[in-house]
């Protein structure tokens, strides 16, 4: 729990710092390096979970799995609502505009202005429309690539624990025919 907490309060200065300065290396790092380590926590307690196949097992490692999957929706809807936020400000520039010119004031000037905004807007729409798209490409394809991974790796655990428990049952019957030879020659 209190990781989670300083894990998101992280999150939040290191988004802060590149509010301020959008380029700088060591909050970029930071923040990706926050991310890494969260998914290999994640990874390496869906590995310890995988070889659970009982009800209770299943269901903690299906629950783990959404997490991941949460965390991949959560970061296309920050983009969308950045994105809104974007266009939002814009549109209510627009708007002011709309109520200028409708007033009277500078209609020259705010015509102007209006045709630039609308023209931002456009733009900004589209922009926004094409990173989120390959936002969500993105995470798709690292989504399918972190489950495919997941699945392979339970997959390859239940394969070996069904082969340690053939070896146990061919051990038990070896056992068996030798204790009967054993049995034979004494009684011969």
């Amino acid at each position: 729990a209190k990781g989670d907490e300083y894990y998101n309060e992280s999150l939040k200065y290191y988004a802060d710092a590149l509010t301020y300065k959008p380029d700088d290396f060591t909050a970029l790092y930071s923040l990706g390096a926050c991310h890494y380590n969260k998914a290999a926590l994640v990874s390496k307690e869906l590995n310890k979970l995988s070889s659970d196949y009982s009800k209770e097992g299943t269901k903690k490692y299906d629950a783990k799995k959404q997490v991941i999957v949460n965390d991949y929706e959560s970061k296309a809807k920050k983009q969308s609502e950045k994105n809104d936020k974007s266009t939002n400000e814009i549109k209510a520039e627009i708007v002011i505009l709309e109520e200028k010119i409708q007033a009277g004031k500078d209609v020259e000037k705010n015509t102007s202005k209006l045709e630039k905004k609308k023209v931002e807007l456009d733009k900004t729409s589209a922009e926004n429309d094409q990173n989120l798209v390959k936002l969500k490409a993105k995470l798709d394809i690292g989504l399918a690539n972190d489950l495919a991974s997941l699945e392979k790796d339970k997959a390859s655990e239940k394969e070996k624990i069904e082969k340690n428990m053939k070896k146990k049952k061919k051990g038990k019957k070896r056992g068996l025919c030798d204790q009967e030879r054993c049995m034979k020659t004494k009684i011969v």
